[in-house]
């Protein structure tokens, strides 16, 4: 699926969003892209997604909002070419961010909602700012992903020059198709051939 953008709010019952993309738009309003707000029990799972060339409208604050009081897995995305002040806010300690690679904010790449944070580990996270944003552990990396051709929507990992090979959590459940450990990105993990 191709989609422009997409707003979960407060209510009940489960999302699961796998092999979308997302991009060339810009974000509602003032507030960003809102992927996921949840405030009540749900069960929410995004993996193996790109979301890419989200452009900011008039004084917004973050392009990507992710926040949820339990329950939200969100792990093995791309987020590229992100422009708002802040590509990615994770808020609300439901939120387990993992194996997603974040790259090109204009201002900040991710961030730390008011309700506090999730779990935040194994990522990539390029030009991550600990001075605006929070401390994350030595799980998360920061450096280039080495997309094989991002120009042309190629967003696999150059296997040669990519520190996101095989940087994924070591756990087996997340390994790769091919049973090595998880690629960081859309093609990691076990929904990474797509």
């Amino acid at each position: 699926n191709h989609i422009a953008g997409f707003v979960v709010s407060t209510g009940s019952g489960s999302l699961l969003l796998r092999h979308s993309v997302a991009h060339d738009n810009a974000a509602y309003g003032g507030n960003g892209l809102v992927l996921v707000y949840i405030d009540r029990e749900v069960n929410v799972e995004i993996s193996n997604n790109l979301f890419y060339d989200i452009r900011e409208s008039e004084n917004m604050f973050y392009t990507i909002e992710l926040m949820a009081t339990e329950n939200a897995w969100v792990y093995n995305n791309v987020f590229d070419e992100l422009l708002g002040y802040c590509a990615v806010m994770v808020g609300g300690d439901g939120v387990n961010f993992q194996n997603n690679i974040v790259t090109k904010g204009v201002g900040h790449t991710l961030c730390q909602g008011a309700e506090g944070m999730g779990e935040v580990t194994y990522n990539l996270i390029d030009d991550y700012d600990s001075d605006f944003s929070f401390e994350i552990d030595a799980t998360n990396i920061d450096g280039d992903p080495a997309f094989n051709d991002p120009g042309a929507v190629d967003y696999t990992l150059d296997p040669g020059f990519s520190i996101a090979v095989d940087a994924g959590n070591p756990l087996s459940g997340y390994n790769d198709p091919d049973g090595t450990r998880n690629d960081l990105g859309a093609y990691g993990g076990p929904y990474g051939s797509w």
